[in-house]
């Protein structure tokens, strides 16, 4: 069965060492082998710690970045901790200038 999201991120604020996220990364790497035909083991790896950056998201800074640096990743919209937006009004103008490009089909 795959992982929600609120139980991964569960885990991930759990995670303290590089080898406990590496155990994840291979987890969900292979339940998303499992659930997506013709997916390539690389391709559900970029999947996972894509999808393990974005939820960072929803985490304070400092946190967010602990778990950056633990899982070598970064949000797939933000990039590395040290390029996120300092407020929501920056994260609200990115977000429109996505909708913007999405519509255009420019993304």
């Amino acid at each position: 069965m795959a992982a929600t999201f609120r139980a991964v991120l569960d885990e991930m604020e759990h995670i303290t060492t590089k080898e406990q996220a590496t155990e994840l990364v291979e987890r969900l790497t292979a339940e998303t082998l499992s659930s997506v035909p013709n997916m390539t083991e690389l391709g559900a790896r970029e999947v996972t710690l894509s999808s393990i950056g974005y939820m960072t998201g929803y985490l304070n800074r400092t946190e967010a970045g602990r778990l950056l640096e633990l899982f070598e990743t970064k949000h797939p919209y933000f990039g590395a901790i040290e390029e996120w937006p300092d407020n929501p009004e920056e994260i609200l103008l990115m977000g429109m200038e996505l909708g913007r490009k999405a519509k255009a089909g420019k993304l």
